[in-house]
């Protein structure tokens, strides 16, 4: 992107450090906090989904969260493609379409394994950052997307680092290992779009 089309991205800090202890201390605390609970991936507003027996409730809601976070990835890079004026806008969204739908396919068959069915829709909050991105256009809709995929892809990788860290199920951390670094690399290319 040229210098000046976001305007007020001073505001942005780059990382200096990696966000990994923070961000993996979140997920993990969500993926123990929902255990703890005794609650199940299917228990979760939006999430209704059967759960496996075979599968611990922190592996069912990491297929959750991963397959929604997956799948918010695709549409909205199919929005972009629709709605970014910015060539390198538009080529980041087609390779978060291309790497995220390979990467969606494995863990709907890996999920299919668990017996797990993953959301085949937004999740409300992905939803309403739909929802606003579809108003926007040009400048105002590359800025606002790059600055959610930023966000999302940190949420994410969080989340996949805490699942090869803490997951109980041997196919599911190494699916999160093997995708974790191409989230982060995806952080990082993201990052490079809102810099002057």
């Amino acid at each position: 992107m040229s210098a000046g089309v976001f305007p007020g991205t001073d505001s942005i800090p780059e990382r200096a450090e990696p966000v990994k202890p923070i961000a993996s201390g979140l997920a993990a605390l969500a993926l123990v906090s929902l255990a703890a609970c005794g609650e199940t991936a299917s228990q979760i507003p939006g999430m209704a989904r059967p759960v496996a027996e075979t599968v611990s409730p922190g592996d069912a809601s990491f297929v959750m969260q991963a397959a929604s976070g997956g799948l918010a990835e695709v549409e909205l890079g199919e929005l972009a493609l629709e709605r970014s004026s910015d060539q390198g806008v538009r080529n980041f969204a087609q390779q978060m379409i291309s790497q995220h739908s390979l990467a969606n396919e494995e863990l709907a068959e890996l999920a299919a394994e668990k017996g797990l069915t993953p959301p085949t829709s937004l999740d409300p909050g992905r939803q309403a950052m739909s929802d606003m991105l579809g108003a926007l256009s040009g400048t105002a809709f590359d800025r606002h997307y790059i600055i959610g995929q930023i966000q999302d892809h940190e949420t994410q990788l969080a989340l996949f680092q805490a699942q090869t860290e803490l997951g109980d199920d041997p196919d599911l951390r190494a699916f999160a290992a093997r995708h974790a670094p191409v989230i982060q690399q995806h952080a990082e290319m993201a990052r490079m779009l809102i810099q002057p």
